[in-house]
């Protein structure tokens, strides 16, 4: 729920239009009136005067509730972005917000891959490349996440819908495990978002590409999100590492710049 001025809210993050006023109780269990929702006096009054503006709020029974909260050792925040929500684990984005909306990234990054009939889609997050995939060919998405709570978030998370489409298959699991019972060649593309090198550098590792490779049919395209072309980890130009470990398994590949990423070919073995 984004909270509007004076009492209004849309209901749904702006995935739709919709705008909905706010039905001011002092108790729970009344029902919805009209285009009025529910919302306890002093739930809301905290919202206005102590929330910001990227807060999300969920709404159950009058009460509001800040969708943020610690688990496992880490912070989970959803956030505004004024278009579609992003997600914050331990003070890192999981979306670029800077000059792009978390969706229209998403759509660039899946344009940009041209996605195959068959689509195979690697850290879920919430959702958006999977479903952009849909949107832009494809048409069956098999989808990776090893985060069951980023997936509980994205169940309430109005611009998650799509995965609940059956063409959609959520695997929950470690990737560089779960790709090892894919068929051979079975995958026309692959859209790799991992999250950056430090948090997860097996998804950058050499053996992993191998897996990919592995997977897609020739002529398969891979995009592999990594962040700023111009970043460094260690010292080392990512993109560049990452192309080389790439093109030693088999790949052709460039730098997609304007995408934060790479795009690669599976070549013939012959």
């Amino acid at each position: 729920m984004r909270i509007l001025k004076e009492g209004k809210f849309n209901p749904d993050l702006g995935y739709t239009d919709l705008e909905v006023k706010a039905h001011v109780l002092n108790h729970d269990g009344e029902t919805h009136s009209g285009e009025e929702i529910p919302v306890n006096r002093r739930e809301l009054e905290v919202a206005l005067s102590r929330g910001k503006r990227e807060d999300v709020y969920v709404l159950k029974n009058g009460k509001l509730f800040k969708l943020s909260f610690f688990k496992n050792g880490r912070y989970y925040r959803l956030l505004d972005t004024g278009e579609a929500p992003t997600i914050e684990i331990s003070g890192i984005r999981m979306h670029r917000t800077k000059g792009i909306g978390p969706w229209k990234d998403s759509e660039r990054k899946t344009l940009s891959l041209r996605p195959g009939k068959k689509h195979l889609d690697i850290c879920t997050g919430l959702g958006y490349t999977a479903i952009n995939a849909l949107r832009f060919g494809s048409q069956e998405v098999i989808t990776i996440e090893k985060d069951e709570t980023i997936l509980e978030i994205a169940e309430l998370n109005p611009w998650s819908r799509g995965l609940s489409s059956e063409r959609i298959k959520i695997k929950l699991g470690d990737a560089t495990e779960l790709i090892r019972d894919l068929e051979d060649s079975s995958f026309d593309s692959v859209l790799l978002d991992p999250p950056r090198m430090a948090l997860a550098g097996e998804l950058y590792s050499r053996e992993f590409y191998q897996e990919i490779f592995r997977v897609l049919k020739t002529g398969g395209r891979l995009f592999h999100y990594t962040g700023d072309p111009g970043g460094k980890y260690r010292g080392k130009d990512i993109q560049r590492g990452v192309m080389e470990r790439l093109r030693v398994v088999g790949f052709s590949c460039r730098r997609d710049r304007e995408n934060y990423g790479i795009l690669a070919i599976k070549r013939s073995e012959f």
